[in-house]
C-alpha cells in the first residue's frame, strides 16, 4: 500500500447469526519502507 494515514475496520460476524455483526476501527500511518501494525480490541 502507498504511504499514507488509513482507517482499518475489523468486521465479526453476529454471535447469534443473525444482524449486522460488530465492526471496529483503528487508525494507522504508513511509512515507505517501514513496517506497520493496527490493533483493535472489541468486546463480544
Amino acid at each position: 500500500m502507498p504511504p499514507g494515514h488509513y482507517t482499518v475496520e475489523y468486521w465479526h460476524e453476529p454471535l447469534d447469526g443473525k444482524g449486522r455483526g460488530a465492526t471496529t476501527t483503528a487508525e494507522v500511518d504508513l511509512k515507505d519502507g517501514a513496517p506497520a501494525r493496527a490493533d483493535a480490541v472489541r468486546e463480544l
